[in-house]
């Protein structure tokens, strides 16, 4: 057991649209990539591929993504324990 909750399938094609924000590569130019991806798996999506992607990036739409992404936070901030 992972520790997540139990796999819910939310819609038949839960819709999960983030922005990539890349850093600044020249003064005053910001690069964006717009990521459009479909899962029925929110949680296991947002724990094992946008953990994985080296670069900020916001979630902007799919409420079930950011359901699973706070949730992840808020675990992940858990474990860390109190800032010193």
């Amino acid at each position: 057991m992972s520790g997540f909750p139990e796999r819910r399938d939310a819609s038949p094609a839960a819709r999960a649209l983030l922005v990539l924000e890349r850093v600044q590569s020249s003064p005053g130019i910001t690069a964006t990539t717009r990521l459009v991806a479909s899962t029925s798996n929110p949680v296991w999506y947002a724990a094992e591929r946008l953990t994985a992607i080296p670069a900020p990036y916001r979630i902007v739409g799919g409420p079930e993504l950011q359901e699973a992404a706070r949730l992840l936070g808020r675990r992940l901030l858990a474990a860390a324990g109190p800032a010193v």
